[in-house]
């Protein structure tokens, strides 16, 4: 067997993982011909693919335990299943993230305001003992039925039960998106943290430094 090919033996999620890549090329390269479909789609749509550029990624170990448990007949079909209702947890996040912001504008709360108290809450959030926890919930995993309807449904449920974990690891970082739109240095940067949370071990080093630099970023608002 090539390497290439023990690769993807050992990596059954890479589809998921390519589409994703792919995605964030397709974005930069828009942002990069001045090309704002993405600020100028529906509210519903920007927010889900953004949040499958951020927060897929956190997902991948999940998907590939689902890869890995699925007869692979079925296998690609049983990670859409996931995806699908991973983003469907996230959009309804979304709608009411957006909700909320527009009611603080409403109310005469500047952009400006919305995020420096977000950042606060985001650093303040950073180092509090149940985000902590949340973290390594993000790691457990359900038992899956083999076949039929049923294990449609046992899919939906992990990328549902998988969703739920995340927000309460970035509610405040994907609240902050939000606000500030699909700006695509914020978009990077925060994937970069929330990525790295998930998977470098030795995250409890980042935890720190993420709250100091959401407090200096929140200083800077407040500045300018």
């Amino acid at each position: 067997m090539t390497r290439a090919a023990a690769a993807v033996a050992w990596h059954p999620e890479w589809p998921v993982t390519a589409s994703i890549g792919f995605g964030w090329l397709t974005v930069v390269a828009l942002q990069a011909s001045g090309d704002h479909r993405l600020h100028t789609a529906p509210a519903w749509i920007a927010w889900a693919i953004m949040s499958a550029l951020m927060m897929v990624p956190v997902a991948l170990p999940a998907i590939r335990y689902l890869a890995f448990n699925s007869f692979k007949r079925r296998r690609l079909r049983a990670m859409m299943v996931f995806v699908a209702a991973y983003l469907v947890a996230w959009i309804g996040f979304g709608l009411i993230a957006l909700e909320a912001v527009s009611a603080g504008l409403g109310a005469g709360i500047s952009v400006r305001g919305l995020s420096i108290v977000t950042l606060i809450v985001a650093a303040l959030w950073q180092l509090a003992p149940y985000r902590q926890r949340a973290i390594l919930r993000c790691r457990q995993v359900v038992p899956l039925s083999p076949t039929g309807l049923r294990a449609d449904v046992t899919c939906a449920h992990f990328g549902t039960q998988q969703a739920l974990h995340c927000m309460r690891v970035c509610w405040p970082a994907m609240l902050l998106m939000a606000i500030v739109g699909h700006q695509l240095a914020a978009m990077a940067a925060l994937t970069i943290i929330v990525v790295a949370e998930e998977y470098a071990p030795w995250r409890e080093r980042l935890f720190a430094p993420v709250f100091v630099l959401f407090l200096a970023v929140a200083g800077l608002i407040a500045a300018s």
